[in-house]
This record gives structure tokens, sequence and C-alpha cells, in this order.
């Protein structure tokens, strides 16, 4: 599922169901997708304010994702090869699993923080990783 450039902001509190989600340009503002959803794969998305995604499923980022911030609330996540969370502050929760990067999956932030709950790991092991403060 493409979102458009010319959106100045994105809010949906249904459920948005998508093999991959990504953005065609830039999105002037803010993406709120609190619903039901159900993204396998987040791609190339790209917004000049805040990213929060409620996921009910797993997603993998396997794209450039870049903005100001980003909420991620998500059963677990991976940050695949070729994935990148290029935003200013990040703030993940999982639920059942933990978060992990894979081969060059990579964070860029000025402030991270993770808690997970359940069986979850967190493993960000890619050294090119530039994460300035975390909690």
């Amino acid at each position: 599922m493409a979102v458009g450039a010319s959106a100045v902001c994105i809010t949906e509190a249904g459920s948005i169901s998508a093999g991959t989600l990504v953005s065609t340009g830039t999105i002037s503002g803010n993406a709120v997708l609190t619903g039901t959803n159900t993204v396998a794969t987040v791609g190339a998305l790209n917004l000049t304010g805040t990213l929060t995604l409620k996921d009910t499923g797993a997603p993998t980022i396997a794209g450039t994702v870049a903005g100001a911030s980003a909420t991620i609330v998500v059963p677990s996540l991976t940050i695949a090869s070729g994935g990148v969370l290029n935003v200013g502050s990040i703030t993940i929760t999982t639920s059942a699993g933990g978060v992990t990067e894979t081969g060059t999956g990579q964070i860029i932030t000025n402030s991270i923080s993770i808690a997970t709950t359940g069986s979850g790991d967190v493993s960000l092991k890619n050294p090119n990783n530039q994460i300035l403060a975390s909690n």
C-alpha cells in the first residue's frame, strides 16, 4: 500500500492490511496509524513529522523510514538488511517478542527507548548504528 506525498497528515483508526507499506515521496506531516493494522513490511516511508504505527503482526522494516520521530507498538520488530530507521527519536514497545536487526539493518537516531514484554530480547548488532542516547 502506498500513501501519497501530497498528504499533510495521515490519520487512520480503522485497519490497514498490507503486504508492504511505502510512501510515494515525502509526507508533509504526521502518519498516525493506530487502528487494528497488519503490515508485513514497511518499505521506504518518508515524512516530515511523526510516524505512529500500531500493528497486530510482526512487521519488518525493509526500507528507509525517515522522519522527526517514530512510535512503534508491535508484537515484535525486525529491521532487515537494507532497512533503516532514521528518525530523531524512536519509541518501540513490543508485546510478545523483541527487536532484532539482521544483516545491514540500521538505526540512526538521537534517542531510542525500547520496552519489551514476554520473551522478547533486543539485538542491535550493526556496528554502523548511530544511537546518541538510549533508555
